[in-house]
């Protein structure tokens, strides 16, 4: 097993034990959520997720081709990861606090 699997099933782990230690708390929110309120902020995170994948993936492969230093390529990479999901959560904050009336 790589060190990416490892971190991968780590990451996966932290995010379960996070997410069930704070259910209830999550559930009461989502509860003050109208049925049209519930049903856009899924969209809002699947529409969120779809645009920083395509951005990460197709972004980063076009900015980073036009780099020959490979050690510069990975530090370049990491950059517009950052930026990218950086960028993708604070528009999706905003869309989320306008959507459910400032619950979320």
């Amino acid at each position: 097993m790589s060190m990416g699997n490892i971190f991968s099933i780590l990451s996966i782990l932290a995010l379960i034990y996070v997410s069930w230690g704070r259910r209830k708390e999550i559930k009461e929110t989502y509860k003050k959520l109208t049925m049209t309120q519930l049903l856009s902020v899924i969209i809002s995170y699947t529409v969120a997720i779809f645009v920083a994948v395509l951005l990460i993936y197709y972004g980063r492969n076009w900015l980073v081709s036009y780099i020959p230093f490979e050690p510069l390529k990975f530090v370049v990479s990491i950059i517009i990861i950052i930026t990218v999901l950086a960028c993708c959560l604070q528009v999706l904050n905003k869309v989320l606090k306008k959507i459910s009336n400032g619950i979320l």
